[in-house]
């Protein structure tokens, strides 16, 4: 009886080991499809048409970069946490998130629109206007790149 005891108390704990190892990898895994940079391509309202030209986020320049338990927004780093379903949290903001076969779609926590990102590589399949050129510009090769600015609410003017 004694041994009994013994082999389901090893029993259990190499289930309980067990578990948890998959619920971290579960956690963990949840996050590699999102790695990388994501480009906003379109605002969209509720009823999943693209936003007015009045709305603020119609011409927003936003780039997610998820690397590991961080998010980079517009370069600024968040430290996140994936939660279960489709759900990330970042100290300041709750997001949720679904993939399409090449959009990543995220909604904010009580706001009324959607951001869908394409990753870095397909938005500038979609927009090709803004992938690097090479040009011959007084007899000298040189690389063109047209990257949307973001701007320095900070700088100064004198």
């Amino acid at each position: 009886m004694n041994k009994h005891f013994r082999y389901s108390d090893w029993a259990s704990k190499f289930v309980c080991t067990i578990l948890l190892c998959l619920l971290f990898t579960f956690s963990r895994s949840q996050g590699k499809e999102l790695q990388g940079k994501w480009v906003l391509d379109i605002t969209l309202e509720e009823d999943g048409n693209s936003v007015s030209v009045r709305h603020p986020m119609f011409s927003a320049y936003l780039v997610y970069e998820f690397k590991d338990t961080q998010l980079f927004i517009n370069d600024k780093p968040l430290s996140v946490t994936y939660m279960e379903s489709n759900t990330i949290k970042t100290p300041y903001q709750t997001l949720h998130y679904t993939l399409d076969s090449i959009y990543l779609f995220v909604r904010e926590q009580n706001e009324n629109v959607t951001l869908a990102f394409l990753r870095e590589e397909d938005f500038l399949n979609h927009n090709p206007v803004f992938r690097s050129k090479t040009v011959i510009r007084d007899g000298k090769e040189v690389i063109v790149k047209n990257d949307l600015p973001i701007s320095d609410l900070t700088m100064s003017w004198n």
